[in-house]
């Protein structure tokens, strides 16, 4: 079958992108950097590069290869992506137009795998450097999920369902339509967006699960305890209990990715293992 190249915008990206991650994840069990929830926690705020003709390689009516591109405001990240099973030819032509596609965007970043050397050699060549950051990815088994623990007294568990008469909680660190934008995402579940709410009624702490029914990959993005509540099992009873739902729905693996030390001890207590560590390539 003939491979075209399709440029698209708005949810119609985020449609394609969910697909083309998700064929990713199909054909290879840990390999890449991102899920589809990634691409869909990403979409939760407005962002120039939604209206930005976003590229894809398509196979009949699925595609096979893309060009994703998401400004974060102090930089633009660019993610090409293609199927294992499509060979280095496509890689090549997906990554050489990737960077000929954002030569004039502002802070370029691009991630990319320690163990993946083609990748590596090839940001070398094309003299971006390695910039600092990045993160750790870590998978555990569905049967291997701990039971949740008990919550201290004064505090309770809830899920959006439950709240939905009051303003979403991510709105102090987002926008004011950010329900809104993730209500528009394929894999939002306002059952696995939870909340740890104290004797006042106040938000002390949160955690948004994803369930990829297509991958059967369940994920947590993002996690927080506020100031003031943390080392008090808070984190742990969330992570657990959004992970006992995600195994209800079936989920057979969960994945987590991680920046700081602290979120790194939370998920190996949890049971997680540590999989691959993803360093950040930028354009000077």
């Amino acid at each position: 079958m003939a491979i075209r190249q399709l440029t698209v915008r708005g949810r119609e990206y985020l449609k394609l992108g969910t697909r083309l991650l998700q064929r990713y994840r199909q054909e290879t069990p840990t390999g890449g950097i991102w899920d589809a929830a990634d691409l869909n926690w990403w979409w939760r705020r407005k962002r120039s590069t939604d209206d930005l003709g976003q590229l894809f390689w398509m196979e009949g009516d699925e595609p096979i290869a893309g060009v994703l591109q998401t400004d974060w405001g102090t930089e633009w990240q660019c993610d090409p992506i293609s199927l294992p099973s499509q060979g280095l030819d496509l890689r090549q032509e997906v990554w050489e137009q990737a960077l000929e596609a954002t030569s004039s965007a502002h802070g370029l970043a691009v991630s990319v795998r320690t163990d993946d050397f083609w990748a590596l050699d090839f940001l070398a060549q094309a003299s971006l450097v390695d910039g600092g950051g990045g993160s750790t990815t870590m998978w555990m088994a569905a049967e291997d999920c701990p039971p949740a623990t008990t919550l201290p007294t004064g505090y309770r568990l809830t899920d959006r369902t439950e709240t939905g008469d009051r303003p979403h909680h991510l709105i102090k660190r987002n926008e004011v339509d950010v329900e809104l934008r993730l209500g528009q995402t394929p894999l939002y579940d306002p059952e696995l967006d939870l909340l740890i709410l104290n004797d006042d009624g106040e938000v002390v702490g949160y955690a948004m699960f994803w369930n990829d029914v297509v991958t059967g990959i369940g994920m947590v993005e993002p996690m927080r305890t506020e100031e003031g509540h943390e080392r008090k099992g808070l984190a742990g009873h969330l992570l657990r209990s959004g992970f006992d739902r995600l195994v209800e729905r079936g989920a057979r693996r969960l994945k987590i990715g991680y920046e700081s030390p602290v979120a790194g001890s939370v998920y190996r207590r949890a049971g997680f293992v540590e999989d691959s560590t993803v360093v950040i390539f930028r354009r000077i």
